[in-house]
């Protein structure tokens, strides 16, 4: 009988175990999707920062060399005719720099257009309205040099 008592006991104990240990499996199967899930959101979220970082960085390019071209009209309107030659070496030292700064405009466009589907609408809205105003800014940047051009031209 003791015999008896003490199996019954070893056996529920061992189910008691068993089933503890499938409950904390499940449990730690819920915490690892759980910090799945916000492993992918803070993901996205990076790549959201990223992105309108690198936008904000672009147009800060664009003005400071917006201002660099309207010191160059300044001086010409300033100097005349004895700051040309001076003006055509900057001019074109800028015109590097904008074609630079063009590239970096056409592929940070491309990735805000490709990202559609990666951020919310929110998100996304926002990066494109950033966007639309980086293009604005190099819009007036490449007429600024136009006007140069014509001046030194």
């Amino acid at each position: 009988m003791k015999k008896s008592i003490f199996l019954l006991l070893i056996s529920c104990m061992s189910f008691c175990a068993t089933r503890a240990a499938a409950q904390s499996v499940d449990s730690l199967q819920v915490v690892i999707d759980s910090l799945s899930v916000k492993v992918a959101n803070l993901e996205q979220e990076l790549a959201f920062l990223k992105i309108d970082a690198e936008i904000n960085d672009l147009d800060t390019e664009i003005s400071i060399r917006s201002i660099e071209v309207s010191n160059i009209l300044t001086n010409l309107y300033i100097g005349g005719s004895s700051a040309i030659s001076q003006m055509r070496e900057l001019y074109k030292a800028l015109q590097g720099n904008i074609k630079y700064i063009k590239d970096k405009v056409d592929s940070l466009q491309e990735r805000v257009s490709s990202s559609e589907d990666s951020f919310s609408a929110f998100k996304y809205v926002s990066l494109s309205l950033n966007m639309i105003g980086v293009l604005q800014s190099y819009s007036n940047l490449e007429e600024r040099m136009s006007i140069i051009e014509d001046a030194l031209y």
